[in-house]
């Protein structure tokens, strides 16, 4: 499997921070993708943090799930304790595939 750099097909708004695709997948049918998203703030001094995201990608057959909105957007309050929920995404499976 060849190595794809992530900044060549996604990309990610350094404001809004939504991540949209810069063209086909079909060529990375059942892989994964995996990339760091780091978070920075304007504070000082400047704090930051790191996450993992992981894309599987799917083939066009294959049974994939569907999120019960079509976004999610969650506010952080500026002191809010490390390692708290900020919010959770819920999917809709059909029930053929529970």
């Amino acid at each position: 499997e060849a190595h794809v750099p992530v900044a060549d097909i996604l990309e990610i708004d350094p404001d809004s921070g939504w991540m949209v695709t810069k063209g086909s997948f079909s060529h990375l049918r059942n892989s994964v993708l995996s990339f760091f998203v780091k978070a920075v703030d304007g504070g000082n001094p400047v704090r930051h943090s790191l996450v993992p995201v992981y894309i599987h990608v799917l083939s066009p057959d294959a049974f994939f799930p569907l999120f019960s909105q079509p976004y999610y957007t969650f506010s952080v309050p500026e002191h809010t304790a490390i390692g708290s929920v900020i919010g959770t995404i819920h999917l809709n499976i059909p029930f053929e595939y529970a």
